[in-house]
């Protein structure tokens, strides 16, 4: 009673909270547990701004097998492969960046490799970057990737993340 109800409707401001809660257990014993709460709020679109597009990994190095976002190597050595990005508003800025976290890796852009880590583009040249990495051994890999337009007063972006598995080909 006396209760409100929320309707995530386009164009209402939503406010919610997600609550995560995540148990370890040891045989059949659980040894840990993990609560975490988030206030997402949800805003309306205020400019009708298309968020900017990441695309799938292309030309990626023969040795290598693509699932979607995940790739396969049968055993360590070096993967490549481009990542490509769109916005269809005309007007705007783009910067594609990769997350860094894998040492000895190079993100440059696609046709000068002098431009690296942080590419910047437009909507009507949109940014595309060239990833390498050497797998130093077997195991699972993540890298991320992320393109940002420059709307104000709400930026653009979408994110991907690649997982790069070693070791192992496709189920």
């Amino acid at each position: 009673t006396g209760s409100s109800y929320c309707d995530a409707t386009p164009g209402n401001l939503i406010t919610g909270v997600i609550c995560v809660n995540v148990s370890e257990f040891r045989n059949g014993a659980e040894i840990g547990r993990v609560m975490r709460d988030f206030q997402v709020t949800v805003i309306p679109n205020p400019n009708g701004n298309f968020m900017p597009v990441l695309g799938s990994p292309t030309n990626v190095s023969p040795n290598a097998q693509v699932i979607q976002d995940e790739i396969f190597l049968c055993s360590p050595g070096t993967v490549c492969f481009d990542i490509a990005t769109s916005d269809l508003n005309s007007g705007q800025n783009l910067l594609l960046a990769w997350s860094g976290n894998l040492p000895g890796a190079s993100f440059t852009m696609v046709g000068n490799s002098n431009i690296a880590d942080t590419i910047p583009g437009t909507a009507l040249v949109p940014p595309a970057g060239h990833f390498c990495w050497t797998a130093p051994a077997n195991g699972h890999y993540r890298v991320a990737f992320g393109v940002f337009d420059n709307q104000c007063p709400v930026v653009g972006s979408a994110e991907r993340v690649i997982v790069i598995h070693v070791g192992q080909g496709p189920a």
